[in-house]
């Protein structure tokens, strides 16, 4: 267990630091005009495409994916009942890696946004938030055996830790839409939101790592997990 505490905390240091780094940057760009800082400040910022946290959110969205794999293949082997839902989640967090990386769920807004007529919305001025709901809601009502089936620890620690990633990439992810829609998304109250939503994601992303790694720890005592 000290190795799995270490290597979590080393991914929550890790995060506040990005975190913190990105928000200082931001706040220098804003408050001091300097705002590029020879290219740090696009290099660190949470809300950017293809820069540090992105790697990093990337490598968390990886990691989840290959735990899920992991546990999906042990339970194949032992013809459990829910493999499959273990499997699909591996898959579903691969893409949602492909995701963060290439931004597929950005052009959706477009398309979102002429076929429901939501041109005008503040709230759901990134409308691709509505197929995500609606993806959120069904994954919801498929997995609630599942989760039923889980120990009452294991099943609060997935939980909780898809509650936080939820409501940071629906939720805030909401808030900030309708700040930017009124502002303008440049400003340094969209960062702060932006740095809510991006801390809020990788703070689930890292709670479900730790949950997993308990899991499959508890489940399988016989297989050694190491950072």
């Amino acid at each position: 267990m000290k190795t799995t505490c270490t290597f979590v905390r080393a991914l929550l240091l890790i995060a506040s630091l990005l975190l913190a780094a990105s928000l200082t940057t931001q706040a220098i760009k804003y408050f001091t005009g300097h705002a590029r800082l020879l290219g740090i400040t696009d290099l660190l910022n949470v809300n950017g495409e293809v820069n540090v946290p992105t790697f990093f959110s990337v490598l968390l969205l990886l990691t989840c994916s290959s735990l899920l794999g992991f546990v999906a293949y042990l339970k194949k082997t032992q013809r459990a009942t829910y493999s499959l839902h273990w499997l699909i989640l591996s898959l579903g967090f691969l893409f949602m890696a492909a995701d963060e990386f290439m931004g597929f769920h950005e052009r959706l807004n477009e398309v979102t946004d002429q076929q429901v007529g939501l041109v005008d919305s503040t709230w759901l001025k990134y409308s691709w938030v509505i197929p995500g709901l609606f993806v959120i809601m069904l994954i919801g009502i498929s997995y609630i055996r599942f989760l039923q089936q889980l120990a009452r620890a294991h099943r609060i620690r997935f939980m909780l830790a898809g509650a936080l990633y939820c409501t940071g990439i629906i939720g805030v992810e909401m808030v900030g839409a309708h700040h930017a829609a009124l502002h303008s998304s440049f400003n340094f109250a969209y960062s702060l939101l932006s740095t809510l939503e991006e801390g809020m994601e990788m703070m689930g992303l890292i709670l479900f790592i730790n949950a997993l790694i308990h899991y499959t720890r508890e489940q399988y005592p016989h297989i050694r997990i190491r950072p």
